[in-house]
């Protein structure tokens, strides 16, 4: 016993030491930042740490960077640490910031450049953890336009500056005896191409338009239809020429220098009618054609075709119409139509101005043209009733007749019974008078009460 407590008392005084002299077991952590001694404790007493941030902290200023040991705990020590920040960066020239920019560490900053200009460089940067731009922001230059060049043409620069880059201006000057198709300045977009595609040809009108017409003859002096060239429209035997110059010069701007045109004439007709005018009529000319009933109509020629201009009278004829069907339609299309109709149920669709002598009480009439005259000689002119309105009054006609038949035959029989009462009556009366003596100083007189129930 005693030769344990000998070895456990060692223990204990080393234990008091230790808790005079107050060592420390860890050192403080401090976020985002570090310290100068070792990495697990214990620390003696009086050791002294000195922190310092990570590599992408910045020491915010006003605290102590020194902890020290003192009777077992960390004293004067008071650092804090934030996330490192790049200077600020502004655009480089003809470009903007995209979005929001990122100036702390690891954040990103976009740039754009402005319509016209392309990038050299790359548009992402990144703010590296010793507060600096990776990589060099990009710089932004003008686009360029490939150079511009067309046959027959002469290129100039009309705008200061690099020849061929955005907005740069050329104009386009031809050779003589070319002709410019297209505009003549064109410009560098943004795009890297040009505004036009101009071009200087030799012109060409083509066929000139009365080439193309029925009656008209045309002759090429040396066979093309460039600049310069000339053409002979010749019009045909009783044609109309309408034109200036019957010569035509292609000009430079790919047209012809006048207009000449022919226009045909015709062949007499009156089309069924006897024609006994001149055999060729010229154009806008008017000829007269017979009619039946002695008069003229006008007929025109209008390059090479006639068409009439005026028309005969019109005349028409008597019909007349005999409905034998009751349920008849009848349609009239043609004016000045009289129809006399007199059998009944017949329906008439009147379209055209028309005279109707209607004599029968049930025709309907169903008229659509508002000058229709309307002759009526019937008094009357029931209106169309439903079959159910004529089938109750038939029916209460020969309820009527019933009853005034029943009243006919009652009277009847009353009148019969009566006479056979008076004639029994008179028989009775004969049989009593001549079995009663009558004397004249007593006379008697008989009653007879006649029931005729």
């Amino acid at each position: 016993m005693k030769k344990e407590m000998l070895l456990i008392l060692p223990l204990y005084v080393l234990q008091f030491v230790d808790m005079v002299t107050g060592d420390c077991d860890t050192a403080p952590a401090v976020r985002e930042a570090f310290h100068n001694g070792s990495i697990t404790g214990p620390y003696s007493e009086g050791v002294v740490l000195r922190y310092m941030c990570k590599q992408a902290y910045d020491l915010i200023p006003g605290g102590s960077i020194y902890y020290k040991c003192s009777n077992g705990i960390w004293t004067g020590g008071n650092i804090s640490c934030s996330l490192g920040r790049c200077t600020d960066i502004e655009s480089p020239q003809n470009s903007y910031i995209v979005g929001q920019a990122g100036y702390y560490v690891g954040e990103t900053t976009t740039f754009s450049c402005l319509e016209g200009y392309e990038m050299n460089g790359n548009g992402l940067i990144m703010c590296m953890s010793d507060r600096t731009w990776s990589p060099e922001p990009p710089t932004c230059v003008k686009v360029r336009c490939p150079e511009f060049s067309t046959p027959d043409a002469q290129i100039f620069q009309e705008f200061t500056g690099v020849q061929n880059e955005f907005g740069s201006k050329n104009k386009i000057t031809c050779e003589s005896g070319t002709f410019l198709q297209g505009p003549q300045y064109i410009t560098c977009l943004a795009n890297k191409t040009w505004s036009g595609s101009p071009s200087c040809t030799i012109p060409n009108c083509g066929n000139p338009p009365a080439s193309y017409e029925p009656c008209t003859d045309v002759f090429y002096t040396d066979g093309h239809t460039n600049f310069g060239s000339q053409v002979e429209v010749i019009c045909h035997e009783n044609a109309t020429s309408i034109g200036t110059s019957q010569f035509l010069i292609c000009s430079v701007t790919g047209t012809w220098s006048n207009e000449y045109h022919c226009l045909c004439s015709c062949i007499g007709d009156c089309g069924g009618s006897v024609y006994t005018g001149p055999r060729n009529v010229k154009h806008d000319t008017q000829i007269d054609c017979p009619c039946p009933d002695g008069s003229h109509f006008k007929r025109k020629c209008s390059n090479g075709s006639l068409t009439n201009v005026s028309s005969c009278p019109v005349t028409y004829s008597t019909t007349t119409l005999q409905v034998q069907s009751p349920t008849t339609t009848l349609h009239v299309t043609h004016p000045k139509t009289t129809l006399h109709v007199t059998h009944p149920k017949t329906t008439l669709l009147v379209p055209h101005p028309t005279t109707l002598l209607v004599t029968h009480p049930t025709t309907t009439l169903l008229v659509t043209h508002p000058k229709t005259t309307l002759l009526v000689i019937h008094p009357t002119m029931p209106p169309a009733y439903p079959h159910y309105v004529l089938i109750a009054v038939v029916v209460s006609c020969v309820v009527v007749f019933t009853i005034i038949a029943l009243f006919f035959f009652y009277f009847r029989s009353c009148k019969n019974r009566r006479a056979q009462l008076r004639i029994r009556c008179k028989v009775c009366c004969q049989d009593k008078i001549s079995n009663t003596s009558i004397t004249p100083e007593k006379k008697e007189t008989t009653l007879i009460s006649l029931d005729y129930q």
